[in-house]
């Protein structure tokens, strides 16, 4: 779906089988006319393990992980009002979800130093026990970039 807006109860049958979701700018409404909370739609996709959402507004990823541990793949668009922080230390235990997160901009220097600091420490370990994130960013080094994607091409391979 994308540039949409849907009404919360039409939700549960449009996600009675799908195993994929991909939000692209979608709203969703109740009856009454007023957004609903990104975490009560994820409550109502329980047969999901894809998921593609261009508008994460989540700040805090806690609010999610009980949805996210049981995905096998997730995108998210993430702007700078994401918990960096919390997103690292879940990152570093995952072990089951193939994670691509791309923060868009507008975003400070101080937010791209952070996420550059992220990136380095993961193309710096040499034996990984969690699933390598791809990470994306206007600004990120190319390089850096075919790197993280390299190791995440030897990392699906192993699992």
């Amino acid at each position: 779906m994308t540039n949409q807006i849907i009404f919360f109860n039409d939700l549960p049958f449009l996600f009675s089988s799908a195993e994929l979701i991909y939000f692209d700018k979608i709203i969703v409404k109740n009856e009454n006319g007023e957004n609903v909370a990104f975490e009560k739609v994820i409550e109502i996709a329980t047969n999901v393990k894809n998921f593609h959402e261009s508008g994460f507004k989540a700040k805090i990823l806690n609010q999610f992980l009980n949805f996210l541990n049981k995905l096998e793949h997730i995108f998210l668009a993430l702007n700078e009002d994401f918990d960096l922080d919390e997103f690292y230390s879940f990152m570093k235990k995952n072990k089951n979800i193939k994670i691509f997160a791309r923060f868009v901009d507008p975003m400070s220097e101080a937010y791209k130093a952070r996420l550059e600091l992220i990136i380095d420490e993961i193309l710096a370990t040499k034996e990984f026990i969690y699933k390598p994130p791809m990470i994306e960013f206007n600004g990120l080094d190319r390089e850096k970039y075919e790197k993280l994607r390299e190791i995440r091409n030897c990392y699906k391979r192993l699992y």
